[in-house]
């Protein structure tokens, strides 16, 4: 390979990679988890894949597999839950993307899924409200507001039982992999992160 051809791979994969401290993902605090992803993002895209701009807000395609520090962990949790879900395509897709790393990690399957279920009840009970007629607006407002403030309960919760390291690692390792959401940059985003990650309080 020509000297200017490494030179021009080096510079691509520097502004599509954004600048990382050594911290595992699941030890990052939330505040440096907001500043990359809704401060940095914007001046050093994650992916050739940005799209509209807006004030001071870009939209940008976050990959868990090449950035999962850059999600919230009750993102996380909240994918995870699908392994709760009713629906039984639903249920049975998502345990079986965990099923490896679930006893990887130590868990015993049945088990792992019965604590999940009992610190997230009613969680899944507002979603099943949720989802299940048509709501007025106020209503649906409401019920969205119970549903983030349980989930962040639930999350504490199945922290304090399967041991708050290993869950986060659980979480960053296994669940952010598999998830790419469209997310946005911008001082409005960042207030709405923190909001909904301390319960929509």
């Amino acid at each position: 390979m020509k000297a200017h051809t490494v030179v021009s791979v080096i510079v691509l994969v520097s502004f599509l990679t954004p600048t990382r401290n050594q911290t595992p993902p699941w030890q990052w605090t939330d505040d440096e988890r907001l500043n990359a992803r809704t401060v940095g993002s914007s001046r050093q895209p994650l992916t050739g894949e940005s799209t509209s701009t807006s004030n001071d807000r870009v939209q940008f395609v976050l990959d868990g597999a090449r950035n999962p520090e850059l999600f919230m962990p009750t993102e996380l949790f909240d994918n995870l839950t699908l392994g709760l879900w009713d629906d039984t395509a639903v249920r049975e897709d998502a345990r079986s993307r965990y099923r490896d790393a679930i006893v990887k990690f130590g868990w015993q399957e049945d088990a792992f899924w019965k604590t999940l279920a009992k610190v997230d009840r009613r969680h899944q009970e507002l979603q099943r409200r949720f989802l299940s007629r048509d709501l007025q607006a106020a209503e649906g407002e409401r019920l969205n507001v119970e549903a983030c403030a349980a989930r962040v309960t639930a999350f504490h919760a199945a922290k304090a039982a399967f041991g708050a390291e290993k869950f986060l690692q659980f979480l960053y390792t296994a669940v952010a992999p598999g998830m790419n959401i469209t997310a946005r940059t911008g001082t409005d985003e960042e207030r709405r992160l923190r909001w909904v990650e301390g319960g929509c309080q």
